[in-house]
């Protein structure tokens, strides 16, 4: 594996968009998912991304990224000290090297947009069943069948999927006091005689 495939807390994070097109809407849908606070770094934005704005979903500035908004550590909500990823568009050649040149600097992952050999990460098809989610990469090589793939999953993976696990989570607790031998058993006999009527 060139890509090692891992699922990142973006509760206490800030994620990092550069630019303002079509190219970057696509990801910032995605990214409105998280929890993540979303920052746009764009003179001009996609009419979209106004929207969000100023549904206050993310945060918009009309300018280029600067080398204060990675390094300040004092100057809250607009610190971006704690930036986890970032998302860069390559529309324009200049902006992208600035940008790249700035995380690069303090080691924060970034994606440029349809650019795998810049990109330091790469973002994977998603079928998304919150808090299941299933991430599908073929390491750039084959997008399109990522994307058969993740149809197919999405066809055969119920809607309640997500309902199932969340419900599973808050239980646990009740289970804490038997041993682990015990509640493999428990969770085995749910997941394979119980789960299936609820998920049909």
């Amino acid at each position: 594996m060139q890509y090692f495939p891992i699922n990142i807390r973006c509760s206490d994070a800030t994620i990092i968009v550069v630019g303002g097109g079509e190219d970057v809407v696509a990801k910032i849908r995605l990214l409105l998912k998280t929890e993540a606070r979303i920052a746009v770094f764009a003179p001009k934005a996609d009419p979209a991304i106004a929207a969000w704005h100023d549904e206050g979903r993310l945060h918009h500035y009309p300018r280029q990224l600067a080398p204060q908004d990675l390094a300040a550590k004092d100057l809250a909500p607009k610190n971006y000290s704690n930036t986890r990823l970032a998302y860069i568009s390559g529309a324009d050649s200049s902006i992208r090297d600035q940008a790249i040149h700035m995380l690069d600097k303090h080691n924060i992952l970034y994606c440029v947009i349809d650019d795998l050999p810049r990109s330091r990460f790469i973002t994977p098809a998603i079928v998304d069943r919150d808090p299941v989610t299933i991430a599908i990469g073929t390491e750039g090589k084959a997008p399109v069948l990522a994307r058969r793939i993740k149809a197919m999953i999405e066809q055969n993976l119920s809607s309640h999927t997500g309902i199932l696990a969340t419900v599973s989570g808050q239980f646990r607790q009740y289970l804490a006091q038997f041993s682990s031998r015990f509640r493999r058993q428990f969770w085995g006999q749910i997941f394979d005689n119980v789960a299936p009527s609820i998920l049909a």
